[in-house]
């Protein structure tokens, strides 16, 4: 699978190292969002590591809720404002804004890998709180995420097979998910 996702073409070839810089961990903007939040940071660098092992592909997952930062009511426009700020490439803004908006669906395969990691890792987090709750296996969550996202409607503007969405599914089974 892999190699099936190896071939998608990433958004932001013209600005890798820009990327690249927004990934280091002396980065300011991954400082304050570790700063503001231990948990959302945790939760973001799994997001970020999950939709890597995916697509290869990680940005998109660390910043998928930068907004929070800024504590204000509407975090979208928040997150809109941060990337403005921090001068992200648009490729990487359109992605986090069709993640973090829930009006909005992934119009890329990346977008749609970091809603379903995101998915899958909050289905997670939230079994590690509620110890009173057995979490379900890998692979009935991994089902029950795609269920309830194609129920959605999240898959229609990805330009997506139903062989390729079956792939994918097949590859987050094969990760281990033990944070």
């Amino acid at each position: 699978m892999f190699e099936q996702f190896g071939k998608i073409k990433c958004l932001c070839v013209e600005d890798t190292e820009k990327m690249s810089n927004l990934l280091e961990s002396d980065y300011e903007l991954i400082r304050r969002l570790q700063a503001f939040s231990a948990n959302l940071f945790i939760h973001s660098m799994r997001v970020s590591v999950m939709s890597m092992r995916v697509s290869q592909k990680k940005a998109g997952g660390m910043y998928h809720e930068i907004g929070r930062i800024k504590k204000e009511e509407n975090y979208v426009e928040a997150t809109n404002d941060i990337a403005y700020a921090y001068d992200f490439p648009k490729c990487l803004t359109d992605l986090i804004l069709q993640v973090c908006d829930k009006d909005e669906k992934p119009e890329s395969r990346e977008a749609m890998v970091v809603m379903l990691s995101d998915s899958i890792v909050s289905m997670i987090e939230y079994f590690e709180k509620n110890t009173d709750k057995s979490r379900p296996s890998k692979e009935k969550l991994i089902e029950s995420v795609f269920a309830n996202r194609q129920k959605k409607g999240n898959f229609d503007n990805c330009d997506i097979s139903e062989k390729e969405i079956e792939g994918i599914k097949e590859t987050y089974k094969n990760i281990n998910m033990d944070f």
